[in-house]
């Protein structure tokens, strides 16, 4: 799987509602889509927040 790692890897995960792995400090969290995102965090279709420097992102 190929992690997410600069804003235009996220904005091609919204332009092609892709599906993405949300990992915690190594811990799988959950699979969701990316609704938004800024400098600071990256917001989920469902309204849930995650601050970017504790996740990392990888496609399904």
């Amino acid at each position: 799987m190929r992690e997410i790692r600069t804003d235009a890897d996220l904005q091609n995960c919204i332009y092609f509602q892709q599906k993405v792995e949300v990992w915690v400090q190594g811990a799988f969290d959950e699979e969701c889509m990316i609704a938004d995102y800024d400098y600071d965090v990256i917001k989920i279709v469902g309204g849930y927040y995650y601050l970017r420097q504790n996740v990392k992102l990888r496609v399904v």
